[in-house]
């Protein structure tokens, strides 16, 4: 692998932990915001916003990971779940701590956590076998 090819990963590494704690602020705001800004029109429909927030989280440290960096990036993915009920319960009148709701974050963590490691093994492969175009004389 040679310099540039080392650039190109370190830079998309970067902005996949950019990436990743902009979602999780986001995630955390919402979770705290005194009502959901989201209509409901489905029953249980908290547990599907939990899953997909929680998958695209675990897409953005996927391609942030090196492969051990997956463990703890699931390690990080459940820590995250629980506190955030723990801040509802906490900070909030109208959220309360729900077992259920870590289990569909866990759960869209380790979807996204599995999609986005596969997705990065096949860009990279993309990335790295990409060749620049030879100038025009």
């Amino acid at each position: 692998m040679s310099d540039d090819d080392d650039n190109v990963l370190r830079a998309q590494r970067t902005i996949a932990l950019v990436a990743a704690s902009v979602v999780a602020m986001v995630m955390l705001a919402f979770a705290l915001a005194g009502s959901s800004p989201v209509p409901h029109w489905l029953p249980h429909q908290d547990k599907i916003e939990h899953m997909a927030a929680f998958a695209a989280l675990g897409f953005a440290l996927s391609w942030a990971a090196s492969r051990p960096g997956l463990v703890l990036g699931a390690i990080a993915l459940f820590a995250f779940a629980v506190e955030i009920e723990f801040l509802q319960a906490a900070l909030t009148t109208t959220r309360i701590a729900s077992k259920w709701d870590v289990a569909a974050s866990v759960l869209g963590g380790m979807a996204g956590l599995i999609i986005g490691w596969r997705a990065w093994r096949i860009a990279r492969v993309w990335l790295l076998s990409a060749q620049p175009a030879e100038p025009r004389r």
